[in-house]
């Protein structure tokens, strides 16, 4: 029997107004430490977990293209050194900004995480090197990650730059592949309306699809709002974990408090061999840690929600609001009534 704590982050997306604040490193760009400070003070959940994966949702394109924000975005290098420097060990790429730059943008980004070493999943630069499967092994476990989108700003120019959703006989054979391949099976999913704090009925079909394909955790976001997370027991009497957004962790959102809110999830995978040639994984300990994007004048950074008293009218009401928002689904399912190992912990 072995285990691993996997750890996933919502949106990261800098803004024009992040940039006016940045300072430059010697050779004239923008300094990583202007992003470790926007997420050093709740990376230790981050660094303490086997496999932590985030939502790249800006491009890091390099300096070849414009540093910018909404509603194109670019970021510099020094944004993928920073998250990796904290912690992150996978970057899921695949999203409605993915193509912001266009083909020559992912190409860049792309050269610079291969050269540095940083894994990453959801877009290819060449269909020679396509990818719709990313293996991660730690703890004696072998983790498939998948990542794709069902929404993008500006048509797909092929079918391999960017993993989409519009041919579904295609993801279910790399889920397959994937299952075939590896003991569990996460699927970073981008889609849905934005602003809204539950899936709306017409794009609960997605979740029904990667269940019924068996995929053990789904942690979904586009949103920009935190919503509810769930247990889905599937026909093979196993369960799937759901996040259905995981709202906003890096960037610039001072205008509404739901954009302003996110959270840090995690969850421990065993996995249990009965034979030589069969294992079967569980899922248990879900615990989220609320956080808080504060921007005010000079000061851009993700903080635990539990230590925002100080930016938010009504602490008290909303820090509790949102406890039980995140858990309302859990709350009601049967399925789960009598598993204290799926109880989530939320802080």
């Amino acid at each position: 029997m072995s285990s691993a704590k996997i750890l996933a982050c919502g949106d990261v997306l800098i803004y024009d107004e992040n940039y006016d604040n940045f300072f430059y490193d010697s050779s004239g760009d923008i300094d990583r430490k202007n992003f470790d400070l926007m997420v050093e003070d709740v990376n230790q959940p981050i660094k303490n977990a086997d496999l932590a994966l985030v939502n790249l949702e800006v491009a890091t394109a390099g300096s070849k293209f414009p540093y910018s924000g909404y509603p194109f975005f670019n970021a510099p290098f020094s944004l993928a050194d920073s998250l990796n420097y904290n912690g992150f060990d996978v970057f899921a790429t695949a999203n409605n900004h993915s193509l912001d730059y266009g083909l020559e943008a992912i190409k860049s980004e792309i050269d610079y995480f291969n050269k540095m070493g940083y894994k990453f999943i959801g877009t290819n630069s060449e269909l020679s090197s396509f990818k719709d499967v990313l293996y991660f092994d730690v703890n004696d476990i072998r983790f498939a990650i998948l990542s794709y989108t069902s929404v993008s700003n500006l048509p797909y120019p092929n079918s391999y730059s960017v993993n989409n959703c519009s041919n579904l006989s295609k993801i279910s054979k790399a889920i397959d592949v994937a299952k075939k391949n590896s003991d569990c099976v996460i699927f970073m999913l981008h889609n849905g309306p934005e602003y809204v704090r539950e899936p709306v009925e017409s794009e609960k079909w997605i979740f029904d699809f990667l269940v019924e394909n068996g995929v053990d955790i789904v942690f979904a976001g586009h949103s920009h709002t935190l919503q509810p997370v769930d247990f889905v027991k599937r026909d093979d009497g196993c369960f799937t974990y759901i996040v259905y957004s995981m709202g906003n962790f890096v960037g610039w959102m001072p205008d509404m408090l739901m954009k302003q809110v996110g959270a840090i999830f995690e969850i421990t995978v065993t996995k249990n061999s009965f034979y030589s040639n069969r294992s079967f994984i569980s899922l248990s300990s879900p615990k989220v840690y609320l956080t808080y994007s504060v921007n005010r004048g000079k000061i851009h950074k993700t903080i635990f929600f539990k230590y925002a008293r100080n930016y938010v009218l009504n602490f008290d009401f909303e820090y509790e609001a949102y406890k039980k928002h995140i858990s309302k689904y859990l709350d009601k399912n049967s399925d789960i009534k009598n598993m204290p190992d799926k109880k989530l912990i939320v802080e």
